[in-house]
Protein backbone atom coordinates (compact mmCIF):
# COMPACT_ATOMS: atom_id res chain seq x y z
CA UNK A 1 0.00 0.00 0.00
CA UNK A 2 1.33 3.34 -0.87
CA UNK A 3 2.03 5.84 1.63
CA UNK A 4 1.18 3.60 4.60
CA UNK A 5 3.93 5.28 6.04
CA UNK A 6 5.57 8.89 5.76
CA UNK A 7 6.84 11.35 8.39
CA UNK A 8 9.74 13.35 6.78
CA UNK A 9 9.14 15.68 10.17
CA UNK A 10 8.11 16.41 14.10
CA UNK A 11 5.50 19.44 13.07
CA UNK A 12 3.05 18.81 10.31
CA UNK A 13 -0.42 17.81 11.06
CA UNK A 14 -0.44 14.18 12.16
CA UNK A 15 -2.46 11.80 10.37
CA UNK A 16 -1.86 7.93 11.77
CA UNK A 17 -0.40 6.88 14.63
CA UNK A 18 0.41 3.51 16.08
CA UNK A 19 -0.40 2.72 20.17
CA UNK A 20 -0.26 0.32 22.63
CA UNK A 21 -2.72 0.19 25.12
CA UNK A 22 -1.63 -1.60 28.76
CA UNK A 23 -2.87 -4.86 29.06
CA UNK A 24 -2.17 -8.29 31.24
CA UNK A 25 1.58 -7.47 30.73
CA UNK A 26 1.25 -4.67 33.31
CA UNK A 27 -0.59 -6.76 35.60
CA UNK A 28 0.97 -10.48 35.47
CA UNK A 29 2.98 -10.69 38.22
CA UNK A 30 2.85 -10.19 42.26
CA UNK A 31 3.51 -7.03 44.22
CA UNK A 32 7.11 -9.27 45.34
CA UNK A 33 8.05 -9.66 41.64
CA UNK A 34 7.49 -5.67 40.69
CA UNK A 35 10.99 -4.76 41.34
CA UNK A 36 12.62 -7.18 38.78
CA UNK A 37 9.69 -7.13 36.38
CA UNK A 38 9.36 -3.46 36.64
CA UNK A 39 13.15 -2.83 36.64
CA UNK A 40 12.92 0.42 34.24
CA UNK A 41 10.31 2.07 36.81
CA UNK A 42 13.22 2.46 40.02
CA UNK A 43 11.22 5.22 42.35
CA UNK A 44 7.74 3.00 42.25
CA UNK A 45 7.07 0.36 44.05
CA UNK A 46 3.70 -0.73 42.16
CA UNK A 47 1.75 -0.05 38.78
CA UNK A 48 -1.57 1.27 39.07
CA UNK A 49 -3.51 0.00 36.03
CA UNK A 50 -7.00 1.76 36.23
CA UNK A 51 -5.15 4.81 36.49
CA UNK A 52 -2.79 4.12 33.55
CA UNK A 53 -5.55 2.89 31.71
CA UNK A 54 -7.51 6.29 31.75
CA UNK A 55 -4.65 8.17 31.04
CA UNK A 56 -4.00 6.43 28.25
CA UNK A 57 -7.58 6.38 26.55
CA UNK A 58 -7.09 10.34 27.19
CA UNK A 59 -4.30 10.26 25.02
CA UNK A 60 -6.26 8.38 22.21
CA UNK A 61 -9.30 10.79 22.78
CA UNK A 62 -7.31 13.72 22.26
CA UNK A 63 -5.77 12.05 19.13
CA UNK A 64 -8.99 10.73 17.34
CA UNK A 65 -10.45 14.25 18.59
CA UNK A 66 -7.91 15.91 16.09
CA UNK A 67 -8.88 13.69 13.19
CA UNK A 68 -5.98 11.32 14.00
CA UNK A 69 -6.13 8.04 13.04
CA UNK A 70 -5.15 6.17 15.86
CA UNK A 71 -4.41 1.63 14.58
CA UNK A 72 -2.68 -0.63 17.94
CA UNK A 73 0.35 -2.54 17.95
CA UNK A 74 -1.50 -5.69 19.34
CA UNK A 75 -4.35 -5.92 16.57
CA UNK A 76 -1.28 -5.37 14.02
CA UNK A 77 0.28 -7.96 15.64
CA UNK A 78 -2.39 -10.51 15.47
CA UNK A 79 -4.05 -9.89 12.16
CA UNK A 80 -0.10 -10.58 11.25
CA UNK A 81 0.47 -14.06 12.51
CA UNK A 82 -3.21 -15.24 12.20
CA UNK A 83 -2.74 -16.03 8.30
CA UNK A 84 0.50 -15.80 7.74
CA UNK A 85 2.96 -19.00 8.85
CA UNK A 86 5.92 -17.81 7.76
CA UNK A 87 5.29 -14.56 9.88
CA UNK A 88 3.91 -16.47 12.54
CA UNK A 89 7.26 -18.70 12.68
CA UNK A 90 9.29 -15.60 12.53
CA UNK A 91 7.95 -14.08 15.59
CA UNK A 92 8.57 -17.37 17.31
CA UNK A 93 11.95 -17.99 16.68
CA UNK A 94 12.44 -14.06 16.96
CA UNK A 95 10.60 -14.03 20.73
CA UNK A 96 13.18 -17.56 21.56
CA UNK A 97 16.02 -15.74 20.47
CA UNK A 98 15.05 -12.60 22.36
CA UNK A 99 13.66 -13.93 25.65
CA UNK A 100 16.81 -14.26 27.48
CA UNK A 101 16.41 -18.16 28.07
CA UNK A 102 18.87 -20.05 26.90
CA UNK A 103 20.29 -23.72 26.20
CA UNK A 104 18.57 -26.88 24.26
CA UNK A 105 16.27 -27.72 27.51
CA UNK A 106 14.67 -24.47 28.08
CA UNK A 107 14.14 -23.36 24.74
CA UNK A 108 13.16 -26.69 23.48
CA UNK A 109 10.56 -26.25 26.11
CA UNK A 110 9.32 -23.00 25.48
CA UNK A 111 8.94 -23.66 21.75
CA UNK A 112 7.00 -26.45 22.12
CA UNK A 113 4.47 -24.33 24.96
CA UNK A 114 4.42 -21.76 22.07
CA UNK A 115 3.32 -23.83 19.26
CA UNK A 116 0.69 -25.27 21.70
CA UNK A 117 -0.54 -21.61 20.81
CA UNK A 118 -4.52 -22.57 19.90
CA UNK A 119 -4.57 -19.03 17.87
CA UNK A 120 -2.66 -15.84 16.88
CA UNK A 121 -4.32 -13.91 19.77
CA UNK A 122 -3.69 -16.46 22.04
CA UNK A 123 -0.43 -16.75 21.01
CA UNK A 124 0.27 -13.04 21.63
CA UNK A 125 -0.98 -13.10 24.60
CA UNK A 126 1.48 -15.49 26.10
CA UNK A 127 4.33 -14.02 24.84
CA UNK A 128 3.13 -10.36 26.24
CA UNK A 129 2.10 -11.65 29.67
CA UNK A 130 5.42 -13.81 30.02
CA UNK A 131 5.79 -17.72 31.12
CA UNK A 132 6.25 -19.22 34.41
CA UNK A 133 8.37 -22.43 34.94
CA UNK A 134 5.25 -24.46 36.06
CA UNK A 135 3.71 -23.46 32.41
CA UNK A 136 6.10 -24.42 30.51
CA UNK A 137 8.11 -27.29 32.04
CA UNK A 138 6.73 -30.96 33.18
CA UNK A 139 8.49 -30.17 36.57
CA UNK A 140 10.30 -33.41 38.19
CA UNK A 141 9.07 -34.44 42.20
CA UNK A 142 11.88 -34.49 44.48
CA UNK A 143 11.88 -37.88 44.01
CA UNK A 144 12.98 -37.91 40.81
CA UNK A 145 15.11 -35.26 40.46
CA UNK A 146 18.33 -34.33 42.12
CA UNK A 147 18.00 -30.80 41.58
CA UNK A 148 14.59 -31.02 42.99
CA UNK A 149 16.01 -33.36 45.95
CA UNK A 150 18.19 -30.95 47.19
CA UNK A 151 16.30 -27.76 46.66
CA UNK A 152 18.45 -26.09 43.16
CA UNK A 153 14.85 -27.24 40.46
CA UNK A 154 13.17 -24.57 39.12
CA UNK A 155 10.39 -22.31 41.23
CA UNK A 156 7.24 -23.12 39.47
CA UNK A 157 5.94 -19.69 40.04
CA UNK A 158 9.01 -18.17 38.92
CA UNK A 159 8.99 -15.91 35.69
CA UNK A 160 10.75 -17.63 33.10
CA UNK A 161 10.34 -15.19 30.52
CA UNK A 162 9.25 -11.43 32.17
CA UNK A 163 6.18 -9.67 30.79
CA UNK A 164 6.56 -6.91 28.09
CA UNK A 165 5.29 -4.15 30.35
CA UNK A 166 6.95 -1.67 28.63
CA UNK A 167 5.54 -2.09 25.74
CA UNK A 168 3.28 1.23 25.75
CA UNK A 169 6.35 3.17 25.16
CA UNK A 170 5.75 2.84 21.50
CA UNK A 171 7.98 4.97 19.64
CA UNK A 172 10.90 3.64 21.36
CA UNK A 173 11.41 0.15 19.18
CA UNK A 174 10.50 1.54 15.92
CA UNK A 175 10.32 4.82 14.39
CA UNK A 176 9.31 5.96 10.85
CA UNK A 177 12.13 8.04 8.92
CA UNK A 178 10.57 8.89 5.27
CA UNK A 179 8.47 6.13 3.65
CA UNK A 180 10.40 3.49 5.83
CA UNK A 181 11.06 2.29 9.37
CA UNK A 182 13.50 1.88 11.92
CA UNK A 183 13.33 -1.43 13.81
CA UNK A 184 15.48 -0.88 16.63
CA UNK A 185 17.78 -2.95 18.41
CA UNK A 186 16.80 -1.97 22.06
CA UNK A 187 19.83 -1.00 24.99
CA UNK A 188 17.56 -3.41 27.71
CA UNK A 189 17.75 -7.19 26.58
CA UNK A 190 14.39 -7.74 28.09
CA UNK A 191 12.82 -5.06 25.55
CA UNK A 192 13.89 -6.71 22.31
CA UNK A 193 11.02 -8.87 22.32
CA UNK A 194 8.89 -5.96 22.31
CA UNK A 195 11.07 -5.27 18.71
CA UNK A 196 10.17 -8.35 17.57
CA UNK A 197 6.46 -7.62 17.55
CA UNK A 198 6.69 -4.33 15.71
CA UNK A 199 9.77 -5.76 13.79
CA UNK A 200 6.77 -8.69 12.39
CA UNK A 201 4.15 -6.37 11.44
CA UNK A 202 6.55 -4.12 9.59
CA UNK A 203 8.22 -7.24 7.60
CA UNK A 204 4.86 -8.90 6.82
CA UNK A 205 1.32 -7.08 7.44
CA UNK A 206 -0.18 -6.35 3.70
CA UNK A 207 -0.86 -2.42 4.93
CA UNK A 208 3.17 -2.30 5.13
CA UNK A 209 3.98 -3.92 1.99
CA UNK A 210 7.41 -3.74 0.35
CA UNK A 211 8.28 -0.69 3.66
CA UNK A 212 11.92 -0.46 3.74
CA UNK A 213 13.43 -1.13 7.13
CA UNK A 214 16.41 1.02 7.43
CA UNK A 215 17.52 -0.54 10.79
CA UNK A 216 16.66 -4.24 11.61
CA UNK A 217 17.21 -5.57 15.22
CA UNK A 218 19.42 -7.99 14.27
CA UNK A 219 21.78 -5.09 14.54
CA UNK A 220 24.57 -5.85 16.83
CA UNK A 221 24.61 -2.37 18.03
CA UNK A 222 21.38 -0.44 20.09
CA UNK A 223 19.21 2.20 18.85
CA UNK A 224 16.24 3.69 20.47
CA UNK A 225 13.38 5.78 18.78
CA UNK A 226 13.46 8.51 21.16
CA UNK A 227 16.98 9.31 19.84
CA UNK A 228 15.64 9.71 16.00
CA UNK A 229 14.32 13.09 14.89
CA UNK A 230 13.01 14.10 11.63
CA UNK A 231 13.87 17.37 10.23
CA UNK A 232 12.60 17.37 6.98
CA UNK A 233 12.83 14.74 4.01
CA UNK A 234 16.61 15.52 3.64
CA UNK A 235 17.62 15.70 6.84
CA UNK A 236 17.93 13.41 9.93
CA UNK A 237 19.27 14.21 13.70
CA UNK A 238 20.21 11.26 15.92
CA UNK A 239 21.05 11.55 19.57
CA UNK A 240 24.23 9.53 20.79
CA UNK A 241 23.08 7.93 23.74
CA UNK A 242 23.30 5.17 26.11
CA UNK A 243 21.04 3.90 24.46
CA UNK A 244 22.00 4.80 21.12
CA UNK A 245 25.65 3.87 20.32
CA UNK A 246 28.09 5.56 17.65
CA UNK A 247 28.39 2.13 15.42
CA UNK A 248 24.69 1.59 15.35
CA UNK A 249 24.79 5.28 14.15
CA UNK A 250 26.95 4.35 11.43
CA UNK A 251 24.47 1.67 10.52
CA UNK A 252 21.41 3.71 10.45
CA UNK A 253 23.80 6.62 8.18
CA UNK A 254 24.75 4.28 5.79
CA UNK A 255 21.51 2.93 5.08
CA UNK A 256 19.85 6.38 4.93
CA UNK A 257 22.18 8.01 2.69
CA UNK A 258 22.84 4.97 0.31
CA UNK A 259 19.63 3.14 -0.04
CA UNK A 260 17.55 4.57 -3.28
CA UNK A 261 14.45 4.43 -1.51
CA UNK A 262 15.56 6.90 0.69
CA UNK A 263 15.75 10.95 0.48
CA UNK A 264 17.93 11.33 3.22
CA UNK A 265 21.38 13.21 2.07
CA UNK A 266 22.74 14.66 5.96
CA UNK A 267 22.62 13.07 9.17
CA UNK A 268 23.51 15.00 12.16
CA UNK A 269 24.73 13.39 16.03
CA UNK A 270 24.31 15.17 18.60
CA UNK A 271 25.36 13.93 21.88
CA UNK A 272 23.41 12.97 25.04
CA UNK A 273 24.11 12.73 28.75
CA UNK A 274 21.79 10.22 30.70
CA UNK A 275 20.77 12.53 33.68
CA UNK A 276 17.86 11.51 35.59
CA UNK A 277 14.88 10.53 33.37
CA UNK A 278 16.68 12.66 30.63
CA UNK A 279 17.90 9.31 28.68
CA UNK A 280 16.74 10.39 25.28
CA UNK A 281 16.96 13.34 22.29
CA UNK A 282 13.25 13.73 22.44
CA UNK A 283 13.80 14.19 26.44
CA UNK A 284 16.59 17.21 25.87
CA UNK A 285 14.97 19.10 22.92
CA UNK A 286 12.01 18.54 20.20
CA UNK A 287 11.07 20.58 17.39
CA UNK A 288 7.26 22.44 17.87
CA UNK A 289 7.25 24.82 14.87
CA UNK A 290 9.51 25.61 11.47
CA UNK A 291 11.84 27.71 13.54
CA UNK A 292 11.06 26.82 16.97
CA UNK A 293 12.33 24.44 19.67
CA UNK A 294 11.77 23.72 22.89
CA UNK A 295 14.92 22.99 24.78
CA UNK A 296 16.23 21.67 27.81
CA UNK A 297 19.27 23.71 27.49
CA UNK A 298 22.03 21.17 29.43
CA UNK A 299 21.94 19.54 25.97
CA UNK A 300 23.98 22.60 24.74
CA UNK A 301 26.99 22.33 27.86
CA UNK A 302 30.28 20.87 26.28
CA UNK A 303 28.25 20.57 23.14
CA UNK A 304 29.40 17.63 20.49
CA UNK A 305 28.26 17.47 17.40
CA UNK A 306 28.90 15.77 14.30
CA UNK A 307 27.69 15.93 10.92
CA UNK A 308 27.29 12.78 8.27
CA UNK A 309 26.84 12.48 4.64
CA UNK A 310 27.65 10.03 1.87
CA UNK A 311 31.09 9.72 1.02
CA UNK A 312 33.13 8.94 -2.20
CA UNK A 313 33.26 5.04 -2.22
CA UNK A 314 29.75 3.74 -2.86
CA UNK A 315 28.42 2.82 0.87
CA UNK A 316 30.93 4.93 3.15
CA UNK A 317 29.91 7.95 5.01
CA UNK A 318 32.17 11.03 5.83
CA UNK A 319 31.89 12.29 9.64
CA UNK A 320 33.16 15.91 9.80
CA UNK A 321 32.91 17.54 13.59
CA UNK A 322 30.99 20.84 14.31
CA UNK A 323 32.16 23.54 16.07
CA UNK A 324 28.88 25.46 16.51
CA UNK A 325 26.81 25.93 19.70
CA UNK A 326 23.25 24.89 20.49
CA UNK A 327 21.19 27.72 18.86
CA UNK A 328 23.85 27.07 15.75
CA UNK A 329 23.36 23.62 15.69
CA UNK A 330 19.40 23.55 15.51
CA UNK A 331 19.25 26.43 12.85
CA UNK A 332 21.58 24.47 10.94
CA UNK A 333 19.47 21.08 11.29
CA UNK A 334 16.32 23.21 10.37
CA UNK A 335 18.08 24.89 7.82
CA UNK A 336 16.75 28.70 9.02
CA UNK A 337 18.91 31.59 9.28
CA UNK A 338 18.14 31.34 13.38
CA UNK A 339 15.75 29.75 15.84
CA UNK A 340 13.57 30.42 18.87
CA UNK A 341 14.13 28.50 21.52
CA UNK A 342 11.39 27.78 24.21
CA UNK A 343 13.89 26.38 27.61
CA UNK A 344 12.66 25.04 30.49
CA UNK A 345 15.08 26.85 32.81
CA UNK A 346 12.84 28.11 35.68
CA UNK A 347 12.94 28.17 38.73
CA UNK A 348 11.47 24.61 39.50
CA UNK A 349 13.92 23.53 36.72
CA UNK A 350 14.59 20.13 38.15
CA UNK A 351 11.23 19.41 38.82
CA UNK A 352 10.33 20.51 35.38
CA UNK A 353 12.53 18.55 33.45
CA UNK A 354 12.03 15.55 35.51
CA UNK A 355 8.49 15.64 34.63
CA UNK A 356 9.54 15.40 30.58
CA UNK A 357 8.92 18.62 30.02
CA UNK A 358 10.08 19.02 26.46
CA UNK A 359 8.47 15.84 25.55
CA UNK A 360 5.84 17.26 23.48
CA UNK A 361 3.93 15.99 20.37
CA UNK A 362 3.21 18.25 17.50
CA UNK A 363 -0.62 17.22 16.57
CA UNK A 364 -0.73 19.87 13.67
CA UNK A 365 0.94 23.35 13.21
CA UNK A 366 0.91 25.39 16.53
CA UNK A 367 -1.31 22.52 18.26
CA UNK A 368 0.68 20.51 20.92
CA UNK A 369 -0.27 18.05 22.97
CA UNK A 370 1.55 17.84 26.55
CA UNK A 371 2.13 16.50 29.69
CA UNK A 372 -0.21 18.22 31.87
CA UNK A 373 2.31 17.75 34.63
CA UNK A 374 4.63 20.19 33.43
CA UNK A 375 2.24 23.26 34.33
CA UNK A 376 5.83 26.10 34.10
CA UNK A 377 6.55 24.41 30.59
CA UNK A 378 2.78 24.77 29.91
CA UNK A 379 2.54 28.05 30.80
CA UNK A 380 5.45 29.43 28.22
CA UNK A 381 3.63 27.28 25.56
CA UNK A 382 0.58 28.80 25.90
CA UNK A 383 2.31 32.24 26.14
CA UNK A 384 4.29 31.55 22.71
CA UNK A 385 1.13 31.08 20.71
CA UNK A 386 0.53 27.22 21.07
CA UNK A 387 -2.45 25.88 21.49
CA UNK A 388 -2.09 22.84 24.13
CA UNK A 389 -4.02 19.97 25.11
CA UNK A 390 -3.02 18.88 28.68
CA UNK A 391 -3.12 14.53 29.71
CA UNK A 392 -2.22 13.71 32.61
CA UNK A 393 0.73 10.66 32.31
CA UNK A 394 1.94 10.60 35.22
CA UNK A 395 1.04 6.60 36.28
CA UNK A 396 2.23 5.90 32.26
CA UNK A 397 5.64 7.41 32.46
CA UNK A 398 6.64 7.74 35.83
CA UNK A 399 8.18 10.92 34.84
CA UNK A 400 10.00 8.70 31.74
CA UNK A 401 8.75 10.99 28.98
CA UNK A 402 5.46 12.55 27.83
CA UNK A 403 2.97 12.08 24.88
CA UNK A 404 5.66 11.55 21.91
CA UNK A 405 6.96 8.59 23.61
CA UNK A 406 3.98 6.72 23.78
CA UNK A 407 3.29 6.92 20.08
CA UNK A 408 4.87 6.36 17.25
CA UNK A 409 3.84 8.06 14.14
CA UNK A 410 3.00 6.68 10.85
CA UNK A 411 1.58 9.58 8.96
CA UNK A 412 2.50 13.55 8.69
CA UNK A 413 0.93 15.65 6.36
CA UNK A 414 3.47 18.55 4.89
CA UNK A 415 2.09 21.60 6.28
Amino acid sequence: MQNALHVVNETGTLKKVLVHSPGIETASFTSDEFSSVFALRPTRTSFDYDKAIEEHRNLVKAFEDSGIEVVYLKDLVIETVEHDEQARRELTESFLSTCSVSGNELLGALRAYLEKATSATNLVNMMLAGMRYEDVLDLPTATSSLAQAVGMGFNPHGLMVNPMNTLFFARDPSVVVGNGVCCNHMYWNDRNHEATLHTVVFRHHPMFKDTPLWFEPESSFHIEGGDILNMDEKTVLVGMSQRTEAAAIDVLAASLLWNPQSTVDTVYVVEVEENGTRIHLDTYLNRIGPETFVVDRAIGENLHAYKIERGRKQGTCTVVSLDCDLDQLLALVADVPSVRTISCETPSFNRTVEGAAVETLVLSPNKLCVSANNAIMNRKLARAGFDLIEISLDELTSGFGGPSCLCMPLVRKLD
